[in-house]
Formats: structure tokens, C-alpha cells, sequence
């Protein structure tokens, strides 16, 4: 080796071996927290959201001003999942998705997803396949049923049959009471006709109100499920005046 010549060295945790001890300790420390917060295996989660709700990995590291305004609540929607709440809220989550998309955010809730979540949708197909429980909020009142959305509507249905179907019944028992009383009020069985009058009045009729949900639903039958490629047309021309 040359006598002049310059000469670097550099020792295993060569960073330890300038700081004190406590350094060294506290800097394990920060290394166990990033640890405990998934920070070495943040980026990868985060390009999974990504990818899975439909954003190419080329526009990753782009600025949110480039993208459309759907791809950016779906940057927000994959945000709101990256930050693994206790508690997730979503409105319409399904909103500026595609169905591919929409079928990844299905099999995440239910498969990843570990918190408790929240969410309004009309797109009853993202309702079946991912609600446990139903919030029903009508006449006046919140219901809590334990089932997906068609079960809740079964249910719902035959709640309201039920009490129709009650209510005729004492209808029309009241009304067979009050023509017996009227019948035999002033002859041999007053006394069983006053009898029966004051059980007509604890007779109580079960109150039919009216739904507060006044819009309409249109449901079209599915033949086939929808594929990737929807329409796909070769050779097609147009002529616009003569040309």
C-alpha cells in the first residue's frame, strides 16, 4: 500500500459507535415503532390499495391534481382503508367504481377488513355481499336486523303482512262485539252486553303508518353477469354530409 495513500474504514453499525449508549437504545426504540406500525411494509399496502380500486402504478407517485375526479375518491377511499380505523364510515362507497373494482372492495371488507364498518349504498348487490346487519330507519324508528338486504326486505315484508292482517282481524271481531251489543244492549243479556262493551274498549288496534320512504325503486333482471369488455366493434364507420 502506498505510504500517501488515503485509507477509509467503516465498522459494522458504524452510527452506534459515535453516540452513547442511550442513542443507540432510543434509536432501537423508533426501529421497534416503525416496526409495530407496518412502517417497513407501508408502501406495498398502500400499492395494493391502489391497484386493487383501480389506479395504474404509473400515476403512484404522481400528484392527486392529475387524476379525474373519480380516480381521486378513489385515492380517498384507499386512504381511508390504508389508515385501518376502528371504525370506517363510508357513503357510497361504490361510487366511480368499476365492477372490478367494486368486487375487490367486496372480498377486502370482508376478508382484510378487521374494524367495524359503516356505510349507505343503493347498490344492492355491495349490500348483500358485504352487510351483516341492517339499519332500518322507518316510521318514526330505528330497527336493527341481523341479516343481509334481501333477508332484511323478506323479513320486512312479512313484519308488515302480519300486522295487516292483524289489525283486519280485530276489525272484524270489533265489529261482530259491536253488533252482538247493539243487538242484545236493552233485553235478557244487558248484563252480558255491557260485559262485552268493556272488553271492546281494551281492545287495542295495532297502528298501520305510513313508510316515509317515498322513492322509487326500479330492479331490472340481470341475464349475465357483466364482463370486462362490454362492446367490441371492428371496421365501423360514419359519414357525416357525404364525406
Amino acid at each position: 500500500m502506498p505510504i500517501r495513500s488515503f485509507k477509509s474504514c467503516l465498522k459494522q453499525d458504524q452510527f452506534l459507535y459515535g453516540n452513547t449508549k442511550i442513542d443507540g437504545y432510543k434509536l432501537g426504540e423508533l426501529e421497534q415503532v416503525i416496526y409495530d406500525n407496518d412502517g417497513y411494509t407501508a408502501e406495498i399496502f398502500a400499492a395494493s390499495l391502489l391497484i386493487g380500486l383501480g389506479i395504474n402504478e404509473k400515476y403512484h407517485y404522481e400528484p392527486l391534481s392529475v387524476l379525474s375526479g373519480g380516480y381521486k375518491l378513489r385515492v380517498l377511499l384507499a386512504q381511508s382503508l390504508f389508515n385501518n380505523p376502528d371504525i370506517l364510515l363510508l357513503d357510497e362507497p361504490t361510487n366511480h367504481l368499476d365492477i372490478i373494482s367494486i368486487y375487490w372492495l367486496e372480498n377486502y371488507l370482508k376478508n382484510s377488513f378487521k374494524g367495524i364498518l359503516i356505510f349507505i349504498s343503493h347498490d344492492l348487490a355491495f349490500l348483500n355481499n358485504v352487510a351483516t346487519d341492517i339499519l332500518d330507519i322507518d316510521y318514526g324508528e330505528i330497527k336493527l336486523y341481523t341479516e343481509n338486504y334481501d333477508n332484511f326486505i323478506q323479513e320486512n315484508q312479512i313484519i308488515a303482512t302480519q300486522r295487516l292482517s292483524k289489525r283486519n282481524f280485530l276489525e272484524k271481531k270489533i265489529a261482530n262485539m259491536q253488533a252482538w251489543v247493539d243487538k242484545f244492549r236493552a233485553g235478557t243479556r244487558a248484563r252480558q252486553s255491557a260485559s262485552r262493551e268493556k272488553q271492546l274498549e281494551k281492545i287495542e288496534l295495532p297502528d298501520i303508518q305510513k313508510s316515509s320512504r317515498i322513492s322509487l325503486l326500479f330492479r331490472f333482471k340481470q341475464l349475465r353477469s357483466s364482463g370486462k369488455l362490454v362492446l367490441k366493434i371492428d371496421h365501423i364507420t360514419k359519414d357525416f354530409e357525404n364525406k
